[in-house]
């Protein structure tokens, strides 16, 4: 018997062992078919360290094949069935290839290869009955040959193909496996790791993934050595995906983010149906997961969830498990034993907790690895023998969790594959249409990253993109390798030395294919923060394109600014950035008269009009106010809170966020109570303009709205003229400053923006904060223990959620900002919402702390243009908080919250509530 498979062959002859679409092999049969894959093998001529490429797919005879090798020293290949010919050859020809073995839909591109490079391998073997493209057929050697127990059975190995840090393939020579060692050694590794990472007893295992990637591939051979049944998928389907976990009890599976998304994209009464009961772990890496992503994962599916970060050269350097993971969101985990992390400068210096840098590992040096066939490249990789990089940057917080900020300005990662631009470019530059070429990465939202391919085509040459780039790159690289867009362009800028500046080039081009700060639809799953993480460290003031939207031309483009001093230095300088000059709104005015109408509105106006407007009604929103209507507001706030926690289910914003400013907002104007939620829709319709829900981008929906508010505006001022009371909106209408009182539309405005202002804020902060505790189940039992918590909590609510996530300023003359020329009348938009998360300013700024003090969020902005309402909005979040505390332990979400679509205010529509019985963990 194949010596790792004995016991299990002996004690479980009954039992399932490997399976696939085509049938399952128990313990004996599974015993029985590497015994025969042994000799085919060796009868073939390969022996101690010959190396046999593998060109197949998840399936029976992939992985016994594979365990074949590992019992005879011989070295197994995996091979990504999607390359080409021309991609199969180099791998063989640098590899040295002894053997050949693929699928019969793989064999003729395979032997392609072969004849191209010229290689000849002693073996060429076609899985199946049935010789194909000159390839042996597998199975009637299985059949002739004796399945007794191989002779001589030693260590083999897996040699992996990576791109690695640095662009063309390379074969990764790790300590994993030591060459023609006693499988004892394996025997006691499989031990180890069964022990450390939770393999044996975890039940059976499920690989959806192709398994030439080495993560797919550990995280299934390894879980079958421990005794686990293995379960076999050609390919991931989301509803074949739960299907099996549920009809085949899985215990184990490994899943990438990609996959995540499609899942979560699945119907909700089909995901409601799945039971992930039977999950004990599922292993998840191959890019980095948005924050969000994995926390409807772990609502849905349970603290399941072992994150790792790892590379084909090192393996696994960190582990997180869920409950970790929730108090420290975003994070990879601490390094394993016997790895150490250590971050770097470029220098190789070691930073600081907190600063990001290089990430490099420190392993005992028989655990090292080396490149096969470049040791150039082996050295690039190392900062000193047994420290090395996967090329990626981060850095570790004062607890020693990794964080992961960015990676190699390189390397492209497309749906947990690496893709080099280097290679593709390569192939484009070969095409005679092409006289200069690069290749980006932008952000998508279900692979992580897409392909961009900026072209100058060669003059005359310009219709042969993108039809004629698109069938030249397929016919010399997999298809995952392909751009999915080519974008003409007249030059591509480089340096003297011909160098790309591929981080500059990514943030002006990545805005054409739907970046999201320029569109809105980049926020509709939440705040796009890694890519704000991105520009605070490589662009703080970046140039964006706005690509022309449907129901919107394009834009003009603008500089964002990040960090917390540049947007704080801005906010407190409009003689340089003005509210006034084109409006303090993302999008231009289309006319004259638009902006003439646009500046009568309070935050796009510049001093002296600002100070005077400004003072017409900061008395009724300053402190001596805000006391004035304490009493009123906790008195609203109880009945609110009451109200909605006497249903076993409530809308956390429709019902609670919502309800208590527009009811403030209602007598704060001196309007009926009943027409506030006439307010309520017009501040979505306006708001929520580029939201599918609510106006779609229809400049006519958006129009209608407004005139709507502002008829009954005008109502209202009528009435207030001839009985005036003690409300806001007849101290607009009968005071005057400076001997001049509002006109019509100076009214209309200032109207508007109460109405937005007065419940947008505040009914976003809340419900963003109510989720926040939801999502960090620590800090809501700390605040819900302690009321003294509650101003802390309320401006990290702030700052947690930063309604109002930017407003817009135009440079009045040439300016610079960190290093970057602004030229005078350029677009400058400022960005609260990452100010709130500068690194620089906030202790672990990605953690949300209801203690967290100091905390000189921006939520509110700063300077001049300080929202008015502040003193007020703070008073009804901390009014909620304090009736909410003593059942925030009951309260858990009922439903996944429903975002809104807009890059100006950071919102959720609807927040499912209900209320539980005990601890909501």
């Amino acid at each position: 018997m194949a010596e790792l498979l004995r016991g299990f062959a002996e004690l479980r002859p009954d039992t399932a062992a490997l399976g696939d679409e085509t049938g399952e092999l128990a313990w004996p049969a599974l015993d029985e078919r590497v015994n025969r894959w042994a000799a085919v093998l060796r009868g073939q001529g390969l022996g101690l360290g010959d190396r046999l490429a593998m060109v197949t797919g998840n399936g029976r005879d992939t992985f016994a094949a594979v365990l074949a090798c590992l019992h005879t020293g011989i070295v197994a290949v995996p091979v990504n069935r999607q390359l080409t010919a021309e991609e199969i050859g180099y791998l063989l020809r640098d590899c040295e290839a002894k053997g050949v073995l693929a699928d019969p839909a793989c064999a003729p591109a395979t032997a392609e290869a072969v004849r191209r490079t010229g290689v000849a391998p002693a073996a060429r073997l076609v899985t199946g009955a049935g010789e194909t493209a000159g390839f042996a057929a597998a199975e009637p050697l299985l059949s002739t040959v004796d399945d007794k127990e191989p002779e001589d059975q030693r260590c083999g190995g897996v040699l992996l193909y990576t791109s690695g840090s640095t662009g063309a393939a390379k074969g990764v020579v790790n300590g994993l496996f030591t060459l023609g060692a006693p499988l004892a050694r394996v025997a006691a590794l499989v031990d180890r790791l069964g022990s450390r990472l939770g393999f044996a007893g975890a039940g059976p295992a499920l690989l959806v993934g192709p398994w030439h990637h080495s993560a797919q591939l550990f995280f299934s051979m390894f879980p079958l050595l421990a005794g686990n049944r293995l379960i076999l998928r050609q390919r991931f389907s989301p509803s074949d995906t739960l299907r099996a976990i549920e009809a085949e009890r899985v215990g184990s599976c490994h899943l990438v983010p990609t996959q995540f998304v499609r899942l979560l994209r699945l119907p909700e009464p089909e995901r409601a149906r799945f039971s992930p009961k039977c999950l004990t772990r599922v292993w998840h890496g191959g890019g980095p997961c948005p924050v969000e992503v994995k926390r409807r994962m772990i609502d849905w599916w349970g603290p399941v969830f072992t994150e790792y970060y790892a590379a084909t050269e090192g393996g696994i350097a960190t582990l997180i498990d869920s409950e970790t993971w929730l108090g420290k969101p975003g994070s990879v985990g601490k390094p394993i034993p016997p790895n150490e992390l250590l971050v770097a400068d470029p220098a190789g210096r070691p930073l600081p907790p907190g600063e990001p840098g290089r990430i490099y590992l420190r392993r005992p040096a028989e655990q090292d690895f080396r490149y096969h066939n470049a040791p150039e490249k082996t050295a690039a990789a190392h900062l000193e023998p047994g420290v090395f990089t996967y090329g990626d940057e981060g850095f570790l917080d004062e607890d020693g969790f990794l964080f992961l900020t960015g990676r190699s300005s390189e390397k492209i990662v497309t749906g947990g594959v690496n893709v080099y631009p280097s290679e593709i470019e390569a192939v484009l530059l070969r095409h005679p249409a092409v006289a200069d070429a690069a290749v980006l990465g932008v952000p998508d939202e279900e692979f992580g990253e897409r392909l961009l391919a900026l072209v100058q085509a060669e003059p005359g040459r310009e219709d042969e993109v993108p039809e004629a780039l698109d069938r030249h790159c397929r016919a010399h690289l997999a298809g995952f390798k392909v751009p999915r867009r080519f974008r003409l362009v007249d030059s591509i800028p480089r340096e003297q030395t011909g160098k790309l500046r591929r981080a500059r080039l990514t943030d002006r081009y990545t805005r054409d294919a739907g970046h999201p700060l320029a569109d809105p639809a980049g926020f509709a799953h939440g705040v796009p923060h890694a890519e704000f993480a991105r520009l605070r460290r490589d662009l703080p003031v970046a140039w964006v394109e706005e690509p022309a939207r449907a129901g919107r031309p394009a834009g003009s483009g603008f500089w964002a600014l990040t960090r917390h001093a540049d947007v704080a230095a801005a906010s407190r300088a409009p003689e340089t950035f003005s509210s006034a000059a084109r409006g303090a709104f993302l999008a231009d005015p289309s006319t004259p008269e638009q902006l003439e109408r646009t500046r009568r509105l309070l935050v796009n106006m510049d001093a002296p009009e600002h100070s005077r407007a400004r003072k017409l009604v900061s008395a009724a929103f300053g402190p001596r106010a805000v006391r004035a209507v304490r009493e009123s507001v906790r008195r609203n706030a109880d009945r609110i809170v009451r109200e909605a926690l006497t249903r076993e289910e409530f809308d956390g914003v429709r019902d609670l966020a919502a309800e208590l400013p527009l009811v403030v907002l209602a007598d704060l104007l001196g309007i009926p109570r009943a027409d506030r939620h006439l307010l309520y829709r017009w501040s979505n319709g306006l708001v929520g303009f580029d939201d599918p829900e609510f106006g779609g981008g229809d400049v006519d929906v958006y129009r209608a709205t407004f005139s709507e508010a502002i008829r009954y505006a005008l109502e209202v001022a009528e009435e207030k003229r001839r009985n005036p009371a003690d409300d806001v909106v007849s101290l607009l209408v009968t005071s005057e400053v400076d001997g001049r009182r509002l006109t019509e539309q100076e009214y209309g405005q200032f109207w508007m923006l109460l109405v937005v202002a007065g419940n947008e804020t505040t009914r976003h902060a809340l419900s963003g904060g109510l989720q926040a505790l939801f999502e960090h189940p620590a800090e809501r039992d700390r605040l819900a223990a302690d009321e003294k918590l509650v101003p802390a909590a309320t401006e990290e609510i702030l700052r947690w959620t930063t309604p109002i996530m930017q407003f817009r300023r135009t440079a009045t003359r040439d300016v610079t900002v960190a290093g970057q020329p602004i030229p005078g009348g350029d677009k400058v938009v400022l960005y609260y919402v990452s100010a709130n998360r500068d690194e620089t300013v906030f202790a672990e700024p990605g953690r949300f702390d209801v203690g967290r003090s100091p905390n000189p969020h921006l939520a509110f902005g700063v300077g001049p243009h300080f929202c008015l309402g502040a003193a007020l909005a703070r008073l009804e979040i901390a009014t909620v908080l304090e009736l909410l505390r003593p059942r925030l332990r009951e309260l858990r979400p009922a439903g996944p919250a429903a975002r809104l679509e807009s890059n100006f205010m950071n919102g959720i529509k609807s927040l499912p509530i209900r209320l539980g019985r005990g601890r909501a963990g």
